[in-house]
Protein backbone atom coordinates (compact mmCIF):
# COMPACT_ATOMS: atom_id res chain seq x y z
CA UNK A 1 0.00 0.00 0.00
CA UNK A 2 2.86 2.28 0.82
CA UNK A 3 4.28 1.62 -2.76
CA UNK A 4 1.16 2.48 -4.46
CA UNK A 5 1.05 5.91 -2.08
CA UNK A 6 4.65 6.69 -3.06
CA UNK A 7 4.29 5.86 -6.47
CA UNK A 8 0.85 7.95 -7.03
CA UNK A 9 2.52 10.44 -5.73
CA UNK A 10 5.81 10.37 -8.11
CA UNK A 11 3.18 10.31 -10.90
CA UNK A 12 1.68 13.29 -9.40
CA UNK A 13 4.76 15.20 -8.87
CA UNK A 14 6.27 14.70 -11.84
CA UNK A 15 3.02 15.27 -14.20
CA UNK A 16 2.25 18.66 -12.48
CA UNK A 17 5.46 20.96 -14.07
CA UNK A 18 4.25 19.20 -17.54
CA UNK A 19 0.45 20.51 -17.19
CA UNK A 20 1.65 23.32 -16.21
CA UNK A 21 4.45 24.23 -19.20
CA UNK A 22 1.25 23.04 -21.62
CA UNK A 23 -0.25 26.00 -20.29
CA UNK A 24 1.84 28.18 -22.87
CA UNK A 25 2.92 25.60 -25.39
CA UNK A 26 1.00 27.56 -28.02
CA UNK A 27 2.76 31.15 -27.47
CA UNK A 28 5.90 30.12 -25.51
CA UNK A 29 8.22 32.19 -23.76
CA UNK A 30 10.34 33.91 -26.32
CA UNK A 31 12.25 37.17 -24.58
CA UNK A 32 16.03 35.56 -25.59
CA UNK A 33 14.45 35.74 -29.02
CA UNK A 34 15.78 39.05 -31.33
CA UNK A 35 13.09 40.55 -33.37
CA UNK A 36 12.72 43.73 -35.44
CA UNK A 37 12.33 47.41 -33.29
CA UNK A 38 8.76 48.46 -33.54
CA UNK A 39 9.21 51.24 -36.25
CA UNK A 40 10.96 48.44 -38.14
CA UNK A 41 8.07 46.28 -37.53
CA UNK A 42 4.96 48.92 -38.05
CA UNK A 43 7.05 50.08 -41.38
CA UNK A 44 6.59 46.61 -42.98
CA UNK A 45 2.90 45.26 -41.44
CA UNK A 46 -0.21 45.22 -43.24
CA UNK A 47 -2.11 48.34 -42.88
CA UNK A 48 -4.94 46.48 -42.73
CA UNK A 49 -4.57 45.26 -39.44
CA UNK A 50 -3.61 48.58 -37.71
CA UNK A 51 -2.67 52.37 -39.27
CA UNK A 52 -1.39 55.64 -37.09
CA UNK A 53 -3.39 58.23 -37.79
CA UNK A 54 -1.48 60.48 -39.98
CA UNK A 55 -2.16 63.42 -38.14
CA UNK A 56 -1.61 62.26 -34.77
CA UNK A 57 -0.78 64.11 -31.38
CA UNK A 58 0.15 61.30 -30.10
CA UNK A 59 2.37 58.14 -31.22
CA UNK A 60 3.49 55.01 -29.43
CA UNK A 61 5.35 52.17 -30.90
CA UNK A 62 6.78 49.67 -28.50
CA UNK A 63 8.21 46.03 -28.11
CA UNK A 64 7.77 44.73 -24.87
CA UNK A 65 6.86 41.30 -22.94
CA UNK A 66 3.50 40.52 -22.39
CA UNK A 67 3.72 40.78 -18.80
CA UNK A 68 4.65 44.58 -19.05
CA UNK A 69 1.46 45.60 -21.83
CA UNK A 70 -0.42 47.06 -19.02
CA UNK A 71 2.45 49.17 -17.45
CA UNK A 72 2.99 50.73 -21.16
CA UNK A 73 -1.15 51.90 -21.12
CA UNK A 74 -0.31 53.20 -17.57
CA UNK A 75 1.96 55.22 -18.90
CA UNK A 76 -0.04 56.96 -21.48
CA UNK A 77 -1.00 60.59 -20.51
CA UNK A 78 -4.47 60.09 -19.25
CA UNK A 79 -5.26 62.60 -21.98
CA UNK A 80 -5.46 60.34 -24.43
CA UNK A 81 -8.43 57.90 -22.65
CA UNK A 82 -6.48 54.76 -23.85
CA UNK A 83 -7.39 51.15 -21.96
CA UNK A 84 -5.76 47.54 -22.54
CA UNK A 85 -8.37 45.68 -23.02
CA UNK A 86 -5.90 43.01 -24.04
CA UNK A 87 -8.21 39.89 -23.33
CA UNK A 88 -7.38 36.74 -20.63
CA UNK A 89 -3.98 36.45 -22.38
CA UNK A 90 -4.39 32.08 -22.62
CA UNK A 91 -1.67 30.60 -23.61
CA UNK A 92 0.49 33.34 -23.50
CA UNK A 93 3.59 33.39 -21.74
CA UNK A 94 4.20 36.47 -19.56
CA UNK A 95 7.90 36.05 -21.15
CA UNK A 96 6.58 36.66 -24.85
CA UNK A 97 7.37 39.90 -26.78
CA UNK A 98 5.04 41.96 -28.46
CA UNK A 99 4.95 45.07 -30.28
CA UNK A 100 2.19 47.87 -29.05
CA UNK A 101 0.98 50.53 -31.00
CA UNK A 102 -0.91 53.62 -30.32
CA UNK A 103 -2.00 56.60 -31.67
CA UNK A 104 -4.23 59.81 -30.80
CA UNK A 105 -5.66 62.52 -32.85
CA UNK A 106 -8.11 65.69 -32.47
CA UNK A 107 -10.93 66.11 -35.00
CA UNK A 108 -13.08 69.44 -34.18
CA UNK A 109 -11.86 68.76 -30.74
CA UNK A 110 -13.26 65.33 -30.02
CA UNK A 111 -10.93 62.93 -29.20
CA UNK A 112 -9.99 59.76 -30.89
CA UNK A 113 -7.59 57.08 -29.99
CA UNK A 114 -6.81 53.53 -31.21
CA UNK A 115 -4.08 50.76 -30.20
CA UNK A 116 -3.56 47.66 -31.61
CA UNK A 117 -1.01 44.81 -30.09
CA UNK A 118 0.36 42.17 -32.11
CA UNK A 119 2.66 38.89 -31.13
CA UNK A 120 6.37 39.95 -32.27
CA UNK A 121 7.39 36.50 -33.41
CA UNK A 122 3.50 35.86 -35.43
CA UNK A 123 2.67 38.66 -36.28
CA UNK A 124 -0.76 37.85 -35.25
CA UNK A 125 -2.71 40.70 -33.75
CA UNK A 126 -3.53 39.93 -29.92
CA UNK A 127 -6.00 42.86 -29.48
CA UNK A 128 -6.94 46.36 -31.24
CA UNK A 129 -9.49 48.85 -30.49
CA UNK A 130 -10.52 52.23 -31.27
Amino acid sequence: MKKVIIMSFLILAFTMPLAQASKFEKYPDNAEKKFLGADEYYQQANRSEYTEYPDSVFKLRENVLYKDINKVFSNVPKQFNTTSGVGDGVGYNQKRQVYIFISAKYVNKKLFSQHAVFDAETGRKISSAK
